[in-house]
């Protein structure tokens, strides 16, 4: 599935929509907010946010079944950080209505660096969705950089090989 960046429907009103990381999903779902927290090390919930998906319309519908036609998945993220030149799309920070509608609370699993999270909306309507999300995906600049090291070392390797033999 393919995001795009689109106005954010939700913004309350009197709101200037900024872009946001958009998916239009095949069937309606129930509309609300999942906030998804980082885990402590306890492995229990903390008050950092990690994450926020938002299940929505075209009219920006926090509670009930969103419209079949204009169903939603908006992923926020985190403002990109100081320097980044290429920040992933979602990253364009959360929203500022979050306690607004239907709202779930839960914790990413696994080690920092290999988090993820599943969220199932339950019996409600439709039953069958399942949201799996990876929360720490290497970004771009650091895997060019995690590369070039590696390009680095094994040449320098190389040249310190010949030269002995």
């Amino acid at each position: 599935m393919i995001g795009t960046l689109l106005p954010d429907p939700t913004v309350g009103i009197g709101g200037t929509p900024k872009p946001v990381l958009t998916f239009t999903l095949p069937e309606p779902v129930v509309a609300g907010t999942v906030i998804i927290f980082e885990p402590g090390p306890d492995g229990r919930s903390t008050d950092v946010i990690s994450d926020v998906l938002r299940f929505t319309d075209d009219t920006g519908r926090l509670t009930g079944v969103t419209n079949p036609a204009t169903t939603r998945m908006i992923f926020y993220s985190d403002l990109p950080e100081t320097g980044e030149l290429n920040p992933p799309p979602a990253d364009t920070g959360f929203p500022d209505n979050l306690d607004v509608g239907n709202i779930t609370r839960i914790t990413e699993i696994g080690p920092e660096g290999n988090n993820f999270f599943v969220w199932q909306p339950g019996a409600a309507y439709p039953a069958n969705n399942v949201y799996i999300g990876i929360s720490d995906v290497p970004e771009p600049a650091s895997l060019t950089l995690l590369l070039g090291g590696l390009a680095a070392v094994g040449l320098a390797f190389r040249r310190r090989t010949r030269k002995t033999v």
